[in-house]
């Protein structure tokens, strides 16, 4: 937490040492736009006028980085956001994924359904206001529910990441206008635990009058990999205290290996690397409206489309995901935002639509 104990001349230390407990001051002299306290007048936050006396006289602060126009703004949780920060954070969510009608590789069709968690990490530390180096990290497991997920899908434990800088391209106080670009490189590499897959080895196995061999059990574990690079340009829009818009056009893409099984010429069971590449297109818009300083709560409602196509050989693979989501945090704080996000990711591109709700609890903290 940022202390507010700087000397930034007599009459100013006093007033914010004063205010220290709350984090920092308001007071009306004219030089605000806008403020004031909660009913028990001890929460308050120093708003000054762009320009203004006091907003000259006032050392910047880390939750400064991402105000504009006395708003406060929380980044989305599926696009990037505008603002150059030094800041940590934590994700804890729970999903439950549903696709009616999913094709088992035997041509059966059933019905998948899996639940999931995952658990991210993410920090940032900018330099002199305008740049930043940040990075992201995820872990994720999916599980099959029922019988019939269990066998054709069963487990998949996945990391993913994703690092680079962001360097804000300019900052307009009075208009509340913000617009940032970042550079980045992603991955992702996952373990999947297929238990379908060595029901058909034994299958095909029992078939031909053969044993299981001792190689066989393996087949049910196969890898994945993805490396990659891109970026993403950034937009804040603050109309007053109580509201602001977001957005983002993100695009990554590079190289992708996974493994298929397949039966030599000595019947032996074996994992054969697929190498292909990928290429996504992410963009969002995010709206927030937030009460405080009347009450210390914010909402947030965001769209983020993602389309993205996936290259082995000359096959090729679309997917179009439509992402919904929402959250309510506590804004009565400028350094700490604490708040629970969900929502729906609907994927439109397959023969029938798959449902997957996601839920979770967020702290992020400005240092």
């Amino acid at each position: 937490m940022r202390a507010l104990t700087r000397s930034v001349g007599m009459g100013w230390g006093l007033l914010l040492a004063a205010c220290a407990g709350s984090g920092t001051a308001w007071a009306h002299d004219g030089e605000h736009d806008e403020g004031g306290a909660d009913e028990r007048g001890d929460t308050r936050v120093l708003c000054p006028r762009p320009g203004s006396r006091l907003a000259k006289r006032l050392p910047r602060t880390e939750s400064d980085l991402r105000r504009l126009k006395c708003h406060s703004f929380f980044a989305p949780g599926g696009v990037d956001d505008a603002f150059v920060t030094s800041t940590v954070g934590s994700t804890t969510a729970a999903a439950l994924l549903s696709y009616p009608g999913a094709i088992a590789t035997d041509g059966t069709p059933y019905d998948l359904l899996l639940v999931g968690a995952s658990l991210q990490g993410r920090g940032s530390i900018q330099f002199a206001g305008w740049a930043m180096i940040y990075a992201h990290i995820a872990g994720n497991v999916v599980v099959g529910s029922n019988i019939d997920s269990a066998l054709s899908v069963g487990a998949i434990g996945s990391g993913n990441w994703d690092v680079g800088v962001g360097v804000k391209l300019f900052r307009i106080e009075r208009t509340g206008t913000q617009m940032s670009v970042r550079g980045k490189f992603v991955g992702d590499a996952g373990v999947h635990i297929r238990p379908g897959t060595l029901v058909e080895v034994f299958d095909t196995r029992a078939s031909a009058g053969e044993i299981p061999r001792e190689g066989d059990v393996a087949t049910a574990i196969t890898n994945s990999t993805e490396l990659g690079g891109g970026g993403s340009l950034n937009f804040a829009q603050a109309f007053a205290s109580f509201a602001s818009l977001q957005a983002s056009f993100q695009m990554t893409g590079g190289p992708t290996q996974g493994e298929e099984i397949s039966q030599d010429a000595n019947g032996d069971f074996v994992k054969t690397p697929v190498t292909g590449s990928y290429m996504a297109i992410e963009p969002g818009v995010a709206l927030t409206l937030d009460g405080w300083p009347r009450f210390p709560v914010a909402f947030q409602v965001e769209y983020a489309p993602a389309w993205r196509r996936d290259t082995v050989g000359a096959a090729s693979a679309d997917q179009l995901d439509h992402n919904l989501l929402g959250g309510i945090f506590y804004s009565g704080s400028p350094d700490v935002v604490i708040g629970l996000r969900g929502g729906g990711v609907v994927a439109t591109s397959l023969p029938t639509p798959v449902l997957r709700l996601v839920a979770g609890l967020e702290l992020q903290v400005y240092l």
